[in-house]
């Protein structure tokens, strides 16, 4: 069930209330993707307003993240108004009825994803499957996945495979995440393809074959998988003796501040670069990497 009218007039005229912050006060945007955001917004985008509020709580102004919450949510965006429950509980603002704003952002969303709207069905899965703003329920969380992949949210294909590779919903089935994962990946989601790597390098879900578990990692390292470099880095390391390469992937992934990345550097260069390795260890152990940490301190 909705909010009462009354709920729906308080939050319009709170939304009121902050016009000034942008149009007798206008901020100056920090970069040009804000400035976008901002134009978006003024011109009645709710989705815009709040990736702009996301990025003035990237900045701490609460402020500003409030007001743009509120226009989204003005403008029925059901996610904006567990921001601002999240905001309100995180101390930033106040709200008067922060969890009937909740089930307004719920069963805004729910309406929402019923109608086809596949980011809100996306949200609501994630919701449900990692237990945020409710309880876990990975039923629903299934259903609201399959909700999403059908309104083309390739995330959702993603993430029915993990619940079919953890059996989250009924049993586990290595074939039937695989075809997930093939799907997600074909559409550019780097984790997908990783995970169809780690099938053939272990041979779980897929006959292990070292090639093609090379393969499917450098696509997601090309990607941006930032692990998939890490595991080509230990495949050069160890299956594929590769110096060179070992070396390379490696410094990749520890330039995106992978502890692991930074461990096993540090143990390439033990024996050739003190120096350096004492640098990667102490980059390993700064990110609570326990091996790393009993490296450089021996009370450890």
């Amino acid at each position: 069930m909705f909010l009462g009218q009354a709920m729906i007039k308080s939050i319009f005229f709170s939304f009121i209330t902050f016009l000034w912050i942008i149009f007798i006060s206008a901020p100056v945007m920090a970069n040009a993707d804000m400035k976008l955001l901002l134009s978006e917004a003024e011109n009645g985008s709710g989705s815009s307003a709040i990736s702009l509020a996301d990025e003035y709580i990237i900045l701490k102004d609460y402020k500003q993240a409030e007001h743009w919450y509120r226009f989204a949510l003005y403008k029925l965006e059901g996610k904006a108004a567990l921001s601002l429950y999240k905001l309100h509980k995180e101390g930033h603002i106040m709200l008067k009825d922060p969890e009937e704003i909740k089930k307004y952002g719920f069963d805004l969303m729910i309406q929402n994803a019923e109608n086809g709207h596949g980011s809100d069905a996306l949200s609501l899965g994630h919701f449900y499957m990692y237990g945020k703003y409710t309880k876990k329920d990975y039923d629903l969380a299934h259903r609201w996945f399959l909700a999403a992949e059908k309104a083309g949210k390739p995330m959702a294909s993603y993430q029915l495979g993990i619940s079919y590779i953890n059996g989250l919903y009924q049993n586990i089935s290595y074939r039937t995440a695989i075809r997930y994962f093939e799907k997600a990946s074909n559409a550019g989601i780097f984790r997908a393809t990783r995970q169809i790597a780690i099938a053939y390098h272990t041979g779980i879900g897929k006959s292990k074959n070292i090639d093609k578990a090379i393969e499917y990692y450098t696509k997601a390292a090309e990607q941006g998988d930032i692990f998939a470099m890490r595991d080509l880095g230990n495949i050069y390391g160890r299956e594929r003796p590769d110096r060179a390469l070992q070396k390379s992937w490696l410094e990749k992934s520890a330039a995106h501040n992978n502890a692991d990345a930074n461990y096993y550097l540090g143990v390439f260069y033990k024996k050739i670069n003190p120096v350096k390795s004492k640098k990667h260890f102490k980059s390993a152990s700064d990110m609570k990497h326990h091996l790393a940490r009993i490296e450089i301190d021996e009370t450890y």
